[in-house]
């Protein structure tokens, strides 16, 4: 029983060591670019890692307001998203990493329009919309603590859209 019980502890100190080498957290953000509304917008990302080769993550994105016009009416949209995604880590070489990724994104698009044809004049709307990440991205490893990524995400759904994203990211917090 002595015995078994001193390989569960060896087992486990080696599994806790082994994952203690592993950042706790990385951190970071950069640009996006939506190519079908062809605007930009500010990323910003969390991820944990659950294993050494998969990570999981949350963001949110916050896209430049913008205005147009169409039959007419002047529109002003307001789009941001949350999103949680998983990385499966795939080591290129010593300084770059591959990832695959899958995952959720919510949206919120808030539409304020105004029409000569609404008695009230401005009218605003909200739409939450939902969909599925498909996509990949590369990681170079900059620094020890500091890595560049750059990042194609494809979302379906209630909308679909082509999402490339490039930043910078921090390690070992």
């Amino acid at each position: 029983m002595k015995k078994s019980l001193l390989i569960i502890a060896l087992v486990c100190g080696l599994g806790w060591t082994a994952q203690a080498q592993l950042p706790k957290r990385i951190w970071g953000g950069g640009i996006v670019f939506g190519l079908e509304t062809e605007k930009a917008g500010l990323n910003f990302r969390t991820y944990h890692y659950l294993t050494e080769k998969v990570r999981m993550g949350s963001e949110l994105t916050f896209y430049y307001p913008y205005q147009y016009e169409k039959d007419a009416v002047n529109y002003n949209s307001q789009l941001g998203e949350a999103i949680v995604n998983f990385h499966y880590l795939v080591p290129v070489s010593s300084k770059v990493t591959f990832y695959p990724l899958a995952g959720l994104d919510l949206k919120l698009e808030v539409l304020k329009y105004n029409a000569s044809t609404v008695p009230a004049g401005e009218t605003t709307t909200t739409t939450f919309l939902s969909g599925l990440d498909i996509g990949g991205g590369f990681q170079f490893h900059y620094t020890k603590q500091t890595s560049l990524f750059a990042e194609y995400r494809y979302t379906g759904g209630d909308y679909n859209r082509n999402i490339p994203t490039i930043g910078l990211m921090v390690h070992n917090l």
